[in-house]
């Protein structure tokens, strides 16, 4: 329960405004339904001069310790003291009567007209108005429900019920080392043993990468060895080396395609294992120890049959979701530019916090521009391009000065 002898609250670990809300209500007596919890959440966020329940779960509820006001108390107006009439006013009062003059001695004239007070004239009336906070849409009420939910499992499974478009979808969980596809309704239909990255966490890679700063990225995501969590969509692979082409002659391949802030497509992929050391990576799959999963530069890794097995039910466009695993890390659904929400990582262990997401890829991300050959043709073509800007005002400037009269006979 929450304490209301302080104004102030202290986040803790796994808070969000959600469950505060809930917590502020019950304390007051008050009803818990999900319009009562909506209606908190906006009083606390504009109690605490945010524009949004989104600002205000993003700005107090991002790290634990943060402390934010709930219940702002106003002094109380002093109590004016009422003069306490005299034992003897009731024979004071009847003298009164019989003495005119005692009565207008002892009488106290008041003078009401001082105690009117004008109206104050205000120059911007605009300016006092309270500001109206928007309502949440029915779409924004959902997001903050599933967001407040602790298992990350838990909350794409909600959100695919009523959101996803497909059949089914796949969730990989790199501390079991295992593949589970899920059918629509949020049940396991089949469950693989997989190989991951080698590197044990979450790295950033170029995952708050905007598309314009895609070109900074280069290929420290493949060299790290780290499988990066978050959103992605299937992407079929038509033509690829014999290490990854199955005994049929057919492509064991589909790229994970990024569907957040930068995630380059092509950079982790699901496929068969490598053809040339394909037994000994059976023998680690196979292996009870979950240690010898860990085996890939951040590409997922199945057996050709489990490959066969999987792509019976899920291939190109259907969404894969892969589970952090660094402690404190977990998949937030966030608002995309087109308005639709992905799954994204809350946070890196290397990101500095209080900064912009663009920032802190820029800090995780330190590979110079020029080494990448995309940044490279990008920069050749914009050369081309003001080239070719230059040389259409140098034809107009010899056109203009055909034309001018007074030029001709000078």
């Amino acid at each position: 329960m929450v304490e209301f002898n302080s104004e102030k609250y202290t986040v803790k670990s796994g808070d969000c405004a959600w469950n505060v809300a809930k917590k502020t209500l019950k304390a007051r007596g008050l009803k818990v339904t999900n319009a009562e919890i909506t209606k908190e959440m906006q009083r606390l966020a504009k109690l605490n001069g945010c524009d949004s329940v989104e600002d205000f779960n993003t700005k107090y509820f991002s790290r634990a310790g943060s402390e934010f006001i709930y219940d702002k108390k106003e002094a109380a107006a002093p109590k004016r003291k009422i003069p306490v009439a005299p034992a003897d006013t009731l024979n004071r009062d009847t003298a009164a009567v019989q003495d005119n003059t005692r009565v207008a001695r002892n009488s106290i004239q008041v003078d009401t007209t001082k105690s009117i007070k004008k109206p104050l004239k205000v120059k911007n009336p605009k300016k006092y108005q309270k500001k109206s906070i928007p309502k949440l849409t029915a779409k924004e009420q959902e997001v903050l429900h599933i967001n407040a939910m602790k298992n990350d499992t838990d909350k794409i499974i909600e959100y695919n019920k009523k959101n996803y478009q497909g059949k089914y979808y796949a969730i990989i969980d790199k501390k079991a080392c295992k593949l589970r596809i899920y059918n629509k309704s949020g049940k396991v239909i089949k469950s693989y043993t997989v190989g991951v990255g080698k590197k044990v966490g979450d790295n950033l890679g170029s995952y708050y990468m905007e598309r314009a700063q895609k070109t900074k990225d280069a290929w420290k995501a493949e060299q790290g060895r780290y499988t990066t969590p978050g959103e992605f969509t299937l992407d079929e692979v038509h033509k690829t080396s014999s290490a990854y082409t199955g005994k049929d002659g057919k492509p064991k391949i589909m790229h994970l395609k990024g569907d957040n802030r930068g995630v380059r497509s092509g950079s982790q992929a699901i496929h068969m294992l490598y053809k040339p050391d394909y037994n000994r990576r059976k023998a680690a799959i196979d292996s009870p120890g979950l240690a010898d999963n860990r085996m890939s530069y951040g590409c997922v890794n199945l057996t050709e049959e489990d490959y066969n097995d999987m792509y019976q039910y899920i291939g190109e466009g259907d969404k894969v979701y892969i589970l952090p695993e660094e402690e404190g890390n977990k998949l937030q659904l966030e608002k995309q530019k087109d308005g639709t929400y992905k799954f994204e990582q809350l946070y890196h262990r290397d990101q500095q916090r209080g900064i912009s997401k663009e920032v802190a890829s820029r800090v995780n991300y330190d590979v110079k521009p020029k080494k990448n050959p995309v940044y490279i043709a990008n920069q050749k073509k914009k050369q081309e391009a003001e080239q070719q800007r230059l040389l259409a005002e140098q034809q107009k400037q010899k056109e203009f000065s055909v034309f001018k009269p007074w030029t001709w006979f000078s």
